[in-house]
């Protein structure tokens, strides 16, 4: 993928344990869409390696498109 290594990046700057904020979650701003989305992306990365995830987005629709999976709040 084109962004693996800011996303890589991103990881490498996050504890290996704790918690992340991430703010906006939508693919472009005012836009519920998710697919495609690189938060969507670091935000699975961040689950698979254990981080919790606390995620805001100002359209409640976004969060129709979240992870099923980790400990999202």
């Amino acid at each position: 993928m084109v962004y693996d290594s800011i996303y890589q990046k991103a990881i490498d700057a996050c504890p290996t344990s704790g918690s992340v904020g991430v703010l906006g979650i939508s693919f472009k701003p005012k836009s519920p869409v998710t697919v495609g989305s690189p938060s969507i992306t670091l935000i699975n990365k961040w689950i698979d390696g254990g981080i919790d995830i606390h995620i805001y987005d100002s359209l409640k629709e976004t969060y129709n498109g979240m992870p099923k999976k980790g400990n999202i709040n």
